[in-house]
């Protein structure tokens, strides 16, 4: 770049906000890097965005789509995201149910967190008057072994419609578990999940009758994709 080099220096958090912190911090301070480029996970970014914006060093393309990284933007001018907003996805799924499945049933899994909040939050308002067709709500901790109880949970309430607002290894876990019950609601999964790999491992662990017809968004093309190996 202009005759200058990038050294891209990388830590692992092991997913854990201490130790983004931690991780962070040493990059920032014993590294003196000049930005944190792309780091990933909600409860992980905004652990370390008071000290990054505090210390004048830029928090790029965040891995993440809260709504406080759009919403407090002025409080954290050094802060900028990249994935679209989470409540504007559940959003999206919302008025879709309303537009074409007005009567369904709908039971909502989502993580105890910021994301899984900021999701059910936009799902609701994409509902409007609707949201009184949300059945059941039940919420997962990163450190539960499996989502057996939630699931069935969400089955009792006869709900025909699942949302998973999850990341992927808890939407194969919820995944797993609908087939263990033999349910077979309308499956909708957030964009964080829907990588070809995960749907995959869910299908071959469960039936291709399970995954097919989830729905989902996606805002980038997947090199992947057969049906893309042409595209420009």
């Amino acid at each position: 770049m202009r005759g200058r080099k990038i050294q891209y220096l990388y830590l692992d958090d092991s997913y854990n906000p201490s130790e983004t912190v931690r991780k962070t911090r040493e990059l920032v301070q014993d590294e003196k890097v000049f930005a944190i480029f792309n780091s990933v996970g909600t409860e992980h970014v905004l652990a370390v965005r008071p000290y990054l914006n505090q210390a004048g060093v830029p928090q790029l393309f965040v891995g993440s789509g809260v709504s406080a990284l759009a919403l407090e933007r002025k409080r954290y001018p050094w802060s900028m995201g990249y994935l679209p907003r989470f409540a504007g996805e559940g959003a999206l799924y919302g008025r879709y149910v309303a537009r074409t499945r007005p009567r369904a049933k709908i039971a909502v899994l989502h993580e105890d967190s910021e994301y899984g909040r900021d999701m059910f939050t936009g799902l609701r308002r994409g509902l409007g008057r609707l949201s009184t067709r949300i059945t059941a709500v039940e919420t997962y901790a990163l450190t539960d072994g499996d989502l057996n109880s939630q699931i069935a949970h969400l089955k009792a309430s006869h709900a025909d419609t699942i949302m998973i607002f999850a990341l992927p290894t808890q939407t194969i876990q919820a995944f797993l578990a609908v087939h263990k019950l033999g349910w077979r609601p309308r499956i909708f999964v957030n964009s964080v999940s829907i990588d070809p790999f995960v749907m995959e491992v869910v299908q071959r662990n469960t039936s291709k009758r399970l995954v097919e017809g989830a729905i989902s968004s996606s805002f980038l093309k997947d090199p992947t994709d057969p049906a893309l190996a042409r595209d420009a």
